[in-house]
This record gives C-alpha cells, sequence and structure tokens, in this order.
C-alpha cells in the first residue's frame, strides 16, 4: 500500500503540472480514502489545499 499511495501522490502532482487539477483533485481525493495511514497522506492533503477550486461542470 505504501507504493500506491507514492505512486499515486507522483501521479496527482504530475497532472497538476499538465494543468489538470480536476484530475488531480480527483486522484488525491482517491489516495487519502484508499490509504488514510499512508506516510504521504499529509503531503497529498496540502497538495489537495493547493488546488485551485474545482472548475464548473459545462452547461449540457
Amino acid at each position: 500500500p505504501e507504493l500506491s499511495g507514492q505512486g499515486l501522490l507522483r501521479a496527482a502532482k504530475i497532472r497538476r503540472a499538465q494543468q489538470k487539477n480536476d484530475d488531480a483533485r480527483k486522484i488525491v481525493t482517491s489516495l487519502l480514502s484508499k490509504y488514510p495511514t499512508s506516510s504521504v497522506t499529509s503531503e497529498a492533503s496540502e497538495l489537495l489545499q493547493s488546488l485551485p477550486a474545482a472548475s464548473a461542470s459545462p452547461a449540457p
């Protein structure tokens, strides 16, 4: 589980660097729910807080 948490955090950081903040948010949220005791949860929480607000859904 530890490596999985680290992998998800890395993926989220890559998405943020690509300006894919919604994807990054989903990955971090998944990490925090699946691996709440991982050593990266603190860093993941900080990343989540640093992301801009979720973008609004486009109108149908």
